[in-house]
Parts: structure tokens; C-alpha cells; sequence
């Protein structure tokens, strides 16, 4: 393919990204400049619109939460459709499992293949395979119309038609030749009696129109040819078994589903002049376009794909990312947030509704920070400990969580205790059961930790500082300078010991929460319990 963009070629052959993204790589990463006001002053309707072939990862989420955002700040409606046509590649589970994310992410679509209220029955089914009178009615409107005809060539053919392109010098891009659109009516009606299959293909223009991007500005994009061995783009836009390809059957959900924008990723950029043509062709009124930057790894450039687990967002639900930190994570790729008073971009979905900004989306590759996630999901989780209701739910997914051990379970009391007075401790709820079971269970002097400790002190100093909080417990055990009180009683130089003894006798040398926290969360009882029983095994 041959783009033309600001009066110069580029060609798809070398890295895409690089040829629509703007070439002023001191600008790749800013916001639209422009001074022109992108962003829609009355409602606009946005679609998510996923193909079952993966679970929902963090690219695909991205596109879901813009569109989402979008149509809720402007007072619009969101919709799910689910692009389901190519059969072959559906995988099993890929429909519950988006509808499962997007419900526990909080992003609930208007409209949609998931049956909300607000489903318009003159639309039909959001779910393309559910939708093949529609599209048969469309192919035989854009047939009439000398736009499309139908092509019965074998596989065999094309695929012969395609090697030969290859070595075609200068190269095309387009294989095709044009054979069936030459078939008088006689014989199409003889082939179709014949029951021989056949596709319907867009007789594409010679030149594909330009079309605008939001983001990326004015693009011209055109197929590659040979003119001494002249080939034809002509996609196709229905298969042989009655169900549409993306490019017709996107054109005419959009239209009928009256969508106003369409945000989706980058690598559709080569589509869009097919699917504009398409849509002047049976002369209804375009979208707008936006094509978001790719989303890459944090360990590569290539883009995030739905096939690889390690963006999988159920998974990532498992390991005990919060929604909230999620869609403020992908809100931050591929948008200029602007910091808020604290200083940081810790949002919650309604903050970013009220902000979102069509103007203010970035241009350029975004390759995601681990380390982000991790203090996002730390800040959302501080946020829910601050209130009473919020706490709640955490300690419910503790509970529910297959991995907490059922002696905590059954303690539900004892769980939003430790989350009230030291749950900012926790980098991750998840955590919960690993860095608390010390009040939970009977303490073992004997674990690898413990014995390290032993073997690094001597027992004489250990002894000591437990028998001296022991018969001045009264005195210390409420005191917020009890080492210091211990130091000082001891007549000891380093505070060293000191900790390391009492994290020693309260929880069996587990690290993990300040000294003064573990006190207060033992009780005074449990803590002089504690002590008298780790000076058995010193």
C-alpha cells in the first residue's frame, strides 16, 4: 500500500507505524496541537466492537474505555457489538469473558450484544453473525448499484493470481484480476444454478478517497500497482458462507447503528479508504475516524495482543489488580492527563469522564510501565481503605478469594481490623493472606526466618530484651517509643536487636508491617502470650 501524507509517499512496506504516525519524531508523543476544536459539542455515539478470537486484554480495553469515555462526556450512548463473523476464529469462552470484564470494569454499555434495557429492536441483533438478512439485503443493494459483483474463482486461482504478483517488478500490492467482473449475466445465473460458490467483491476505485483522522490529521492511502500488469484491490465483502467481512459489515452496523465517532486501533489506518469509499458508495454519511497508537509491551515493541496472557485482564483480575487502577492505567496510554492537586494521575472513572478530551490524545507508541501499575493499584486500594463501605468490599474479596487460607475466612471481623489499622501497608490486596497469617495462627520458632535470626544474635542479648518487655509490660506495650524505652532500660547502643527481637516473638520474624502496627493488632494479651512462648526456643 501506498500512502500519501503532507504531499509525500509512504509505503506500508517498512514499519507501519512510522509512516502514519507523525513524522516529526519531536512530536510523537504530544497532544493535538491543532487549534482546531476536535471534540464533539453535542452527543456522540461510540461502539466497542471486539471479535470473540481472544479474551479482552489491555489494548482492546483501551479502545473500549476512550470510546466509553467519550460518549459519556458528552452525554451520549455507548455500545457493544460483537464482530463475530469469522467463525473459524472464534474461541470458545471469548464472549462471557468480555462480558464479564467489561461488567467488573464498570464500563456498561447502552446498547449491545450482552441485551442491556436500552436495546433498539429496529436495529436488529448487536451481534453480526445474527445479522445476515441485513447484510444479504446491502450486498444486493451495492451489486445493483455496479459497486460489487460476485466472484466465483477457485482458491486454486487465487492463490496462483497472488504469486504471480509477487514477482511482478515494480511489485502490486493488489493481486486480483478482475476476471469474474467480466461475466456476462448469462453466465453468472449459470454458475449459480450450478451451485458454485462464490464471494461478492467491492470493485474498488482507482483511486480510494482521502479520509481525516482526528488524531493523525489527513491521510491519503492508496494500493501499490503495476500498471504494464494491471491488478485490482476489489476486497472482498461477503464470504462465501453468507457472512460479511469487517469492511462491509462495520460500514453498515455504523451506519444503521447511527455511530458519530469511531475510535479504534492504529492498524486499521489501511482499511479506513475502503470503508470510507463504501460509505459514499451507498451514500450515507461517514463517522469520524480516530486510529489510536499501538500499545506495546513493556519488554518489546510489538503491540499487545489478546493471544498472550500477560495482558489478559481476567488474569490480571486473579492477581489482584483493582478495576479502578486498570482503567486508570490504559486511560494514561494514548491520552495528555493532566496531573491533579496532589500532583499524580490517580482517577476514578467518573474524574475521567469529566476530562476526557478528543484534543487532548496522543500521537506515537505508547510502551506500558509495569512500575505505573503497581503504584496505581496501591493508590486505588489506599482510596478504598479511607472508606467504611469500600473497606467492606475489600474484606468480601479476601473471602472470596480461592487463595486466602479458610482459617481466615472464617474471621471476617478480624480481617477488616488488620485492613483499618494497617491495611496501607499492602501493595496489593492479594497480599492479605501472606503478610497477615501471623495473627491469624499459632507463631513457629522454627521457620527458615526465625533460625537466620538465631544464628545472627546472641541468645543471651535475645533472652534479655524479651524477659525486659515482659516484666515491663505495663510500662511498654502502649508506649509508641518502646524501642527507645527498651534501648534505654537496657542500656543498649543499637536498636537493631531490639526490633529484630520482637518481630522474632510477634510473628515468627515475618517482615512486613511496623512494630507498632503488629502491637496494636495483637492486643497486649496476645503480645505478652507471644513473647513467653518464643523464649522457649531461644
Amino acid at each position: 500500500m501506498l500512502m500519501i501524507k503532507h504531499n509525500k509517499p509512504y509505503f506500508l512496506s517498512s514499519i507501519f507505524n512510522k509512516n502514519i504516525v507523525n513524522k516529526n519524531k519531536k512530536n510523537t508523543n504530544k497532544s493535538n496541537t491543532s487549534t482546531t476544536n476536535k471534540h464533539p459539542s453535542t452527543p456522540a455515539r461510540t461502539r466497542f466492537a471486539p471479535s470473540p478470537t481472544g479474551f479482552l486484554h489491555l489494548g482492546s480495553l483501551r479502545t473500549a474505555l476512550y470510546n466509553y469515555l467519550l460518549a459519556k462526556n458528552t452525554k451520549g450512548q455507548f455500545l457493544l457489538r460483537l464482530e463475530d463473523t469469522d467463525q473459524v476464529r472464534v474461541v470458545s469462552g471469548a464472549e462471557e469473558n468480555l462480558y464479564k470484564c467489561l461488567d467488573w470494569l464498570g464500563l456498561h454499555n447502552d446498547e449491545g450484544s450482552n441485551n442491556p434495557p436500552g436495546n433498539k429492536p429496529e436495529i436488529g441483533s448487536y451481534k453480526q453473525s445474527e445479522r445476515r438478512d441485513i447484510y444479504a439485503k446491502y450486498t444486493t443493494e451495492i451489486i445493483d448499484k455496479g459497486h460489487a459483483y460476485k466472484c466465483f474463482c477457485s482458491k486454486e486461482r487465487l492463490e496462483n493470481l497472488l504469486e504471480s504478483s509477487k514477482k511482478l517488478k515494480p511489485k502490486s500490492s493488489a493481486s486480483y484480476d478482475r476476471h469474474c467482473y467480466h461475466l456476462t449475466k448469462e453466465e453468472i445465473e449459470a454458475k449459480e444454478k450450478n451451485n458454485e460458490k462464490y464471494v461478492v467483491r467491492l470493485k474498488s476505485p482507482d483511486i480510494y478517497p482521502e479520509f481525516e483522522d482526528l488524531i493523525l490529521g489527513q491521510i491519503n492511502f492508496q494500493p501499490r500497482y503495476n500498471y504494464d500488469d494491471k491488478r485490482f484491490d476489489d476486497p472482498v465483502l461477503m464470504k462465501s458462507d453468507g457472512l460479511p467481512t469487517y469492511h462491509f459489515a462495520n460500514v453498515i452496523d455504523d451506519h444503521l447503528m447511527e455511530i458519530t465517532h469511531v475510535i479504534r486501533g492504529e492498524e486499521w489506518v489501511p482499511s479506513t479508504p475502503k470503508h470510507k469509499y463504501l460509505y459514499q458508495v451507498m451514500e450515507w454519511k461517514e463517522p469520524k475516524f480516530i486510529h489510536l497508537p499501538l500499545l506495546a509491551g513493556s519488554n518489546d515493541s510489538k503491540k499487545l495482543s489478546k493471544r498472550r496472557n500477560d495482558s489478559n485482564i481476567w488474569e490480571m483480575k486473579k492477581k489482584g489488580y483493582l478495576p479502578e487502577a486498570l482503567i486508570n492505567y490504559v486511560a494514561i496510554y494514548g491520552w495528555n492527563v493532566p496531573k491533579n492537586k496532589q500532583g499524580n494521575l490517580v482517577y476514578s472513572l467518573e474524574e475521567l469522564i469529566n476530562l476526557f478530551n478528543i484534543n487532548k490524545l496522543t500521537k506515537g507508541n505508547a510502551k506500558i510501565s509495569p512500575s505505573l501499575l503497581e503504584f496505581l493499584n496501591k493508590q486505588h486500594l489506599l482510596k478504598m481503605l479511607k472508606n467504611e463501605e469500600e473497606v467492606e468490599k475489600v474484606v468480601e474479596m479476601i473471602i472470596q478469594d480461592e487463595e486466602t487460607p479458610d482459617f481466615m475466612k472464617v474471621d471476617k471481623n478480624k480481617i477488616k481490623k488488620i485492613l483499618l489499622h494497617v491495611g496501607d501497608t499492602l501493595n496489593n490486596w492479594k497480599d492479605f493472606g501472606k503478610q497477615f497469617d501471623y495473627c491469624f495462627l499459632k507463631t513457629d520458632y522454627n521457620n527458615e526466618n526465625c533460625i537466620n535470626f538465631k544464628n545472627n544474635f546472641d541468645n543471651n542479648d535475645i533472652k534479655n530484651v524479651i524477659n525486659y518487655t515482659i516484666d515491663n509490660s505495663v510500662l511498654l506495650l502502649n508506649e509508641k517509643n518502646i524501642i527507645d524505652l527498651i534501648k534505654d532500660g537496657l542500656n543498649l547502643e543499637d536498636k537493631k536487636i531490639i526490633f529484630e527481637t520482637l518481630r522474632y516473638s510477634l510473628t515468627g520474624s515475618k517482615k512486613g508491617s511496623a512494630l507498632n502496627d503488629i502491637l496494636r493488632l495483637l492486643g497486649n494479651e496476645e503480645v505478652l502470650n507471644r513473647l513467653k512462648e518464643s523464649l522457649k526456643y531461644v
